[in-house]
């Protein structure tokens, strides 16, 4: 069992937060560490071991990550939800809090939201060790900071994101107060203590 190791308030991000008992405790580099973040309480596991496995499995990215597919027009302008374009290898090229992309063609939304076209990211990542201690070293890109999405100085320095859509439909993630109080109520109706 591994220890429980408590993180300072200084950390930017996730990551940083996650990077830090790395130093502590004894990891190899290839050893792969799953950040399963705060603002995604209904993670089911088989989620989480996809997206170790993703990463296992494809040596030649950095990081994996996984989405789903948005449903909704609110749901794609909601700033909240991170969308997150992906090429035909499922690998990431942007994450953004606005639609992307971005439909010329106003009224093909709906036929765009069918097809498929719109990704969520679900804010869960896979790590090697040594991939995660270089880039908490790394300074946030201009678009990072803009867009307050850490990835996107992993992109920026040319790293690769392997994403995959995931295996279990993640039921919503908490951004807001309100989310908070839907999940808390959700928690009460399923029971969970």
């Amino acid at each position: 069992m591994l220890p429980t190791v408590m993180t300072p308030e200084s950390c930017r991000s996730g990551t940083e937060r996650i990077a830090v008992p790395c130093g502590t405790v004894r990891f190899f580099e290839d050893d792969i560490i799953v950040n399963v973040q705060g603002d995604e309480p209904l993670i089911a596991p088989e989620n989480i071991e996809q997206v170790a496995s993703l990463l296992m499995s494809n040596k030649t990215a950095d990081v994996a990550s996984l989405y789903q597919l948005v449903k909704s027009q609110i749901e794609l302008i909601n700033p909240h939800v991170v969308k997150v374009l992906v090429d035909d290898h499922d690998r990431a090229l942007y994450f953004s809090r606005a639609e992307v992309p971005y439909a010329q063609d106003r009224d093909a939304i709906n036929d765009y939201l069918q097809l498929g076209h719109y990704k969520k990211h679900i804010g869960m990542y896979a790590y090697r060790v040594a991939f995660l201690e270089q880039i908490v070293a790394l300074e946030p890109s201009t678009l990072a900071s803009i867009e307050s999405l850490e990835q996107l100085s992993w992109l920026a320095y040319g790293h690769t994101i392997q994403m995959a859509k995931v295996h279990s439909h993640v039921a919503m993630d908490v951004n807001t107060k309100d989310d908070l109080e839907k999940i808390c109520q959700l928690w009460d109706e399923m029971a969970v203590v």
